[in-house]
């Protein structure tokens, strides 16, 4: 779908290194001043959002299923602003440096940031917030099932007394 004539024709692209944040809050001004100072639809924005992303970023979007359903949803003009909260906060999670550096820092925090729902943040968004955190660190949202394998499935509460 080509873009329409309200999309910036040059805009700084985010290769996945740098200051993210920065970058978003860049975004809708640049969006703004070519329509006027007027405000762009959340699908608009996340379609410039999209297609400014390359390098590692434009990567990550790709292989990330509820990212590429959000851009999908934005191509079809439908896009909601939990979606844009969830594709903003989704990249922020995954490339802000100082956020993991700050993680770093805090070891009782495991691998996860504040995933704490934030004000105004629907249910649903704070969910797929959640799990595109969980997932991009290589959890899995599967059931996980004890086959016969499993070590302590030979094990009985019985024998387990007797040690």
């Amino acid at each position: 779908m080509p873009a329409p004539d309200n999309h910036p024709q040059t805009i700084d692209s985010f290769y996945g290194s740098g200051d993210v944040r920065s970058w978003l809050k860049k975004l809708p001004l640049s969006c703004r001043r070519v329509n006027g100072n007027q405000v762009v639809s959340l699908s608009d924005l996340i379609q410039v959002m999209d297609r400014a992303l390359t390098g590692d970023a434009a990567m990550f979007v790709e292989k990330n299923a509820l990212l590429g359903q959000i851009v999908d949803q934005a191509d079809d003009l439908t896009a909601t602003v939990e979606n844009l909260v969830l594709f903003e906060s989704t990249l922020q999670d995954h490339f802000d440096i100082k956020a993991v550096v700050e993680v770093a820092r805090l070891a009782h925090d495991g691998l996860f940031r504040n995933v704490v729902q934030g004000d105004g943040e629907s249910l649903d968004a704070y969910h797929g917030r959640f799990l595109s955190i969980y997932l991009g660190r290589g959890g899995s949202d599967k059931p996980v099932t004890l086959g016969s394998t499993w070590p302590t499935s030979a094990y009985t509460i019985g024998s387990l007394e007797r040690q």
